[in-house]
């Protein structure tokens, strides 16, 4: 039974090393190892390829990790072999897995979370893979997903190496589940936190409230040179600039070149001709797939839409009779070869031999050495001029001392590392980018210090400005909450002072309030009983004086809503505390990705 799940799994197990396929589950992967010092050793040389805080990831682990998703990969894409750009994309999947894996392992240590293979064969027995639960031959007469039959095929000892990669990603999730459930479940929420919340959110009130905007004022403000000095002064911090790096740097792009095209097309034009020796009956198409072709799982034939090709490709499929077998035609999943099954109105069966479009050794080892010759030119020629020479823009970056690296290169900590070591006029060594290398110049250094007060005059004017108007606008509230005491109402206080707005309003829950009109407003507005008004209530965008009109009953919340809301927030602010990702070092060799 499912023969072709096995088979597609022989094919791409050949990347991946028979230790990893017998070791990988059970071995602890992610125990750390301990290097000494040698000498000037780079961490890279010392097998060090990162750190997490102060939790490294050794050559060893990442290695093991990136066989794993490799392996993965191929087997869900069904591809013979990967692309420079896959390759690329998935040596950063590997550093984000592990960066993440180094965060969590430290905590699911101390909690002493562990997983049971016992635990993960139940859970693999009462849930499928989604692929399985619709594969035809592990369905019942009725079309039904039968669970006797998933239970003979995860027993067979000849699919293990199938549900590695299910078993794997279960073995990652669960530990994490665990500790989530647990952390969740930590804090009990009181009754009376349950009964505080439940109800203002069940309670919608109608209120009437003076808002008191700057427009009360009735003169504007103008501070005083010595109000801005002595406020530039006291708030000198703000303004502080930490130390900065200037750099130039030029980029080496990777991209497919019309050689690469031309390598494909040969390809295909070979495979082509081994289709007439197929046609002749010594070879079968399917053979050609598994040998030649880049879906070598897709032996196959497989209905596809008419309406999800293009219109060449319709065109050339429409041409062909049944049986049949096209010329290489090209389109956007690659070169193709087609065999014609079968034809419906809307649909066609049919076997692909697919050679896909990828940069090739060849391409990617002439990029490295342009890389290598310009940084050989560039330690006696000028920067610019060569960049010119080599095709190349020049542009400029900073980095600054204390803040995170804002750049595109996937290892921020090598080019902070560089900026901050290099002497001025240096050159870095390659970085690595999406798409390419790039490659860096220390241009120059400025040093910490402050902004100067002619420069930031004007936002300094606005804040002293701001904060002399709230105090006014509050003045002049409270002077206005006085004549309720005297009798006046609300309308009555807005009447006699255009500048005053009058509101009536209803706010269905306390959420809605506090979205609505901020924290300060909902609180004071919840705490009124009908026919009370608060006092004056400041916020930054003005002040308020709020009556309650109404309270009325609903019914948004239960119970169980609130404190399953109230449980999932302590638990997000627990998790964003344990799970801060520490400071993240980035060793890894340019070239290995």
């Amino acid at each position: 039974m499912l023969s072709q799940m096995r088979k597609r799994v022989k094919i791409v197990m050949f990347i991946v090393a028979a230790s990893f396929i017998a070791g990988f589950l059970l071995s602890e992967v992610w125990q750390m190892l301990r290097f000494r010092t040698r000498g000037r050793q780079s961490y890279w040389e010392k097998g060090i390829y990162g750190k997490v805080g102060k939790r490294i990831i050794t050559r060893e682990e990442y290695q093991n990790t990136l066989d794993y998703f490799t392996y993965k990969y191929l087997k869900e894409k069904k591809v013979r072999e990967l692309s420079e750009e896959e390759k690329e994309n998935l040596h950063n999947q590997v550093w984000q897995y592990l960066i993440s894996e180094k965060v969590w392992a430290p905590v699911l240590a101390q909690e002493k979370i562990k997983v049971t293979d016992a635990e993960i064969y139940e859970i693999m027995k009462a849930n499928p893979p989604p692929e399985l639960l619709e594969n035809p031959e592990l369905k019942d007469s009725l079309g039904k997903f039968d669970q006797e039959k998933y239970l003979q095929v995860l027993a067979n000892p000849q699919n293990r190496p199938y549900f590695m990669v299910y078993a794997r990603e279960l073995f990652d999730m669960l530990p994490k589940e665990k500790l989530r459930i647990d952390i969740t479940n930590l804090y009990r929420v009181t009754s009376g936190e349950i009964q505080d919340n439940l109800t203002k959110e069940n309670t919608k009130i109608k209120a009437t409230y003076l808002y008191f905007s700057p427009r009360v004022i009735k003169e504007q403000y103008t501070p005083t040179e010595k109000e801005i000095t002595e406020y530039y002064e006291k708030h000198k911090k703000e303004f502080a600039i930490p130390e900065m790096r200037r750099l130039k740097y030029v980029f080496f792009q990777r991209k497919i070149t019309a050689e690469d095209s031309l390598d494909a097309f040969r390809q295909i034009e070979d495979i082509y001709s081994q289709t007439k020796t197929a046609l002749g009956g010594k070879e079968d198409f399917a053979s050609l797939i598994k040998d030649f072709s880049d879906n070598p799982t897709e032996t196959l034939a497989t209905w596809f839409a008419k309406n999800s090709f293009d219109t060449t490709t319709r065109r050339i499929l429409d041409s062909l009779p049944i049986g049949g077998i096209s010329r290489p035609f090209l389109n956007n999943e690659g070169w193709q070869i087609v065999n014609l099954q079968e034809r419906k109105k809307d649909s066609l069966l049919m076997r692909r031999i697919l050679v896909r479009v990828k940069m090739t050794q060849t391409t990617t080892a002439a990029v490295l050495d342009s890389i290598n010759k310009f940084l050989e030119r560039a330690k006696n020629e000028n920067f610019d001029t060569l960049a010119t020479e080599f095709g190349l823009a020049v542009r400029e970056t900073r980095v600054v001392k204390g803040r995170p690296v804002n750049f595109p290169v996937y290892s921020t900590s090598q080019l902070k590392d560089f900026a901050f070591r290099a002497k001025r006029f240096e050159l870095s060594e390659p970085m690595r980018g999406s798409g390419g290398y790039y490659i860096f110049r220390l241009e120059g250094v400025d040093k910490a210090g402050y902004q100067p007060l002619d420069r930031i005059k004007s936002m300094i004017e606005w804040r002293v400005k701001r904060e002399k108007e709230k105090e006014k606008i509050k003045v002049l509230a409270e002077a206005a909450y006085k004549k309720l005491f005297a009798g006046k109402t609300l309308a009555e206080i807005a009447q006699e002072d255009s500048t005053i707005e009058i509101h009536s309003e209803s706010f269905p829950s306390f959420t809605y309030a506090k979205g609505a009109k901020g924290a300060e407003f909902a609180g004071a507005l919840y705490a009124l009983k009908p026919k009370e008004t608060s006092g004056v209530v400041t916020t930054d965008w003005g002040s308020f004086i709020i009556h309650c009109d109404e309270r009325i009953e609903v019914s948004n919340k239960t119970q169980e809503d609130i404190a399953r809301e109230r449980q999932q927030a302590i638990a997000n602010r627990i998790f964003t505390e344990v799970f801060k990702t520490p400071e993240v070092f980035d060793y890894r060799n340019v070239y290995l990705y």
